[in-house]
């Protein structure tokens, strides 16, 4: 059936392209993270995403900061510490970059970002 094997690639394709974002993600998290944690100790403070979002505006755009206030950046930010510990470890980042990631790619209703503003 000539149907049959076209929806094998169909969902070869869909997993591949699922792979190929995972992958887009890491790096875009690791390069990210990289940059902000100058002092290389292998966590970052909010302190230093604060610094590395006013010098890098690729960062404050990826970390989805761009056009935020301090507070609401703080929130943001606040938001990563899973663990509350003041610091972010690369495995943290990359879950929040991720998050945020597939929040963005999702068609979002105005009801969704108004309650998303609201947190």
């Amino acid at each position: 059936d000539s149907g049959t094997p076209r929806r094998h690639d169909d969902r070869l394709s869909s997993s591949q392209a699922h792979k190929d974002h995972a992958e887009e993600v890491v790096h875009a998290a690791s390069k990210a993270f990289a940059a902000i944690d100058k002092d290389k100790k292998g966590v970052v403070t909010k302190f230093e995403v604060r610094a590395a979002c006013r010098s890098d505006p690729t960062v404050k755009k990826l970390l989805g900061l761009d056009g935020h206030d301090k507070a609401q950046a703080d929130r943001v930010l606040s938001s990563m510490d899973a663990d509350h510990s003041a610091k972010l470890d690369p495995g943290q980042f990359e879950v929040w970059v991720h998050d945020m990631l597939e929040w963005r790619r999702k068609p979002q209703t105005m009801e969704n970002v108004s309650r998303q503003a609201k947190q």
